[in-house]
C-alpha cells in the first residue's frame, strides 16, 4: 500500500525542523522572546507553506489519478468529473477538441483537465486558502463538502478555516516583503506546523475513504496524528 500524502508532507517539513533546531541553538530553548532570530521563524513559514502547497497538489493528483486508473473507460468516472470535463470541452475554442475523447484519448483529456484545475486554484497566482482547496477538490473529483475535513477535537470548522487563512496570508506578506502586523515568533511557527500536520492527516484520510468508496480500492494507507484519524 502506498504511503499517505500526509506522511510525504511530514517528510517535506524537514527544512522547517532544521530551522527550528537552529533557532534553539542560537537563542536557547528557554522561555522569553528571542532577538535576532525572527528571520528563521519567517523562513520557516515560507518553507512550511511551500510544503503545504505541494501536499495539496500531490493529494489532488494522486486522488484523481487513482479514479482514472481504476476506470475502464470514461463512463466509470464520477458524474462530477464528467460534468466538469464536459464544461471544459464546451468552453474550448477548438471545435474539434471533443474528438480527443475517442478511444483511450479520454485519459489525456482527463490529465489536461487535472492540470488546468491545479493551476487555477493553487497555481502561481493563487494560494491554498480554504475556498481554493474546497473548490479544487470539488471540481476535480467531486469531493463533497459533507466530509469533516475542517473539524476535529478542539478545532471547529470556523477556527480551522481562519487558522489556515491567517497562515497563508502571513506567508503572502512575507513573500512580498511586507511587514506583518506583529513579530513572527517560534510559538507561531510551532502552532501552524501542528495545525497543518493535523489537517493533512484528516484530509488525507477522508480523501482515502472517498476514493475507496468510488473504486472499491484504497489509494494509500490511513494514518493517525494524536487523536485525529
Amino acid at each position: 500500500m502506498a504511503e499517505s500524502p500526509s506522511l510525504l508532507f511530514k517528510n517535506n517539513l524537514k527544512e522547517v525542523t532544521q530551522l527550528m533546531a537552529m533557532h534553539a541553538a542560537l537563542a536557547g530553548a528557554g522561555p522569553g522572546r528571542k532577538h535576532r532570530v525572527e528571520v528563521l521563524n519567517k523562513s520557516a513559514i515560507l518553507f512550511a507553506c511551500a510544503s503545504f502547497e505541494a501536499f495539496i497538489e500531490d493529494l489532488a493528483t494522486r486522488s484523481f489519478d487513482h479514479l482514472v486508473l481504476k476506470s475502464q473507460n470514461h463512463t466509470g468516472l464520477p458524474k462530477a468529473i464528467l460534468k466538469s470535463i464536459a464544461e471544459m470541452l464546451r468552453n474550448d475554442k477548438n471545435e474539434i477538441k471533443m474528438w480527443d475523447l475517442a478511444g483511450d484519448g479520454w485519459r489525456n483529456v482527463a490529465e489536461q483537465h487535472k492540470q488546468n484545475l491545479i493551476r487555477k486554484y493553487i497555481g502561481p497566482f493563487n494560494t491554498p486558502k480554504p475556498h481554493n482547496i474546497e473548490s479544487l477538490l470539488k471540481e476535480l473529483i467531486g469531493f463533497p463538502e459533507t466530509y469533516p475535513i475542517w473539524k476535529w477535537q478542539g478545532m471547529t470548522v470556523i477556527a480551522s478555516k481562519n487558522k489556515l487563512k491567517d497562515f497563508v496570508e502571513l506567508r503572502g506578506a512575507l513573500a512580498h516583503g511586507s511587514k506583518p502586523p506583529s513579530p513572527v515568533l517560534k510559538k507561531d511557527v510551532n502552532g501552524y506546523i501542528k495545525f497543518l500536520a493535523t489537517f493533512s492527516v484528516r484530509l488525507s484520510n477522508d480523501m482515502r475513504t472517498y476514493c475507496e468508496l468510488l473504486t472499491g480500492e484504497e489509494p494509500w494507507d490511513s494514518v493517525q496524528y494524536g487523536a485525529v484519524t
